[in-house]
């Protein structure tokens, strides 16, 4: 083999040398500047799209606070509106409640008089039928013809004696 020979070393560490000087000012002058511009390019996307982030982020941390206010004044309202909607009902379940009890009040106070009505024409009516039945029982049984008014006046007084 040709690079084990002895004589061919300096030649061969000369084109070494110069190979690797070549590659050196190469890489050193076109591919590093590159490559740190592609790195320093992606460097900066990456700073952007991290700066974009944490203003998204604090953008959707307000936004997030502002619903949460709307919905807890929304809360609030509702609350509010529930505790106004119950005190209207109670209001007017008490007024009906009024209105239900004087309107049952006037017909009890009706229903009363009908009753005393009726109770004292019943005793009219009884009063008249006793006179008449004490007329009858003294025609039959003294066969003593008794007026009205005497007969009325002794219903009356024992009326009273048993009242």
């Amino acid at each position: 083999m040709p690079q084990f020979e002895g004589a061919s070393f300096p030649s061969q560490l000369l084109w070494m040398a110069i190979a690797f000087a070549a590659l050196y000012v190469f890489m050193r002058r076109v591919a590093l500047p590159r490559i740190g511009a592609i790195l320093e390019q992606r460097q900066g996307r990456i700073r952007a799209d991290l700066d974009r982030a944490q203003s998204l982020k604090s953008e959707a941390e307000k936004v997030r606070e502002a619903y949460e206010a709307a919905l807890a004044e929304g809360r609030g309202r509702a609350q509010q509106l529930i505790r106004e909607a119950a005190a209207a009902a109670a209001e007017a379940t008490a007024a009906k409640q009024q209105e239900l009890g004087a309107k049952i009040e006037q017909e009890i106070d009706a229903a009363e008089k009908r009753i005393d009505k009726a109770r004292n024409d019943a005793l009219k009516n009884v009063r008249a039928v006793a006179v008449e039945a004490a007329r009858e029982a003294t025609a039959r049984l003294i066969d003593v013809e008794v007026d009205k008014k005497a007969a009325g006046a002794a219903v009356d007084d024992a009326i009273k004696g048993r009242g």
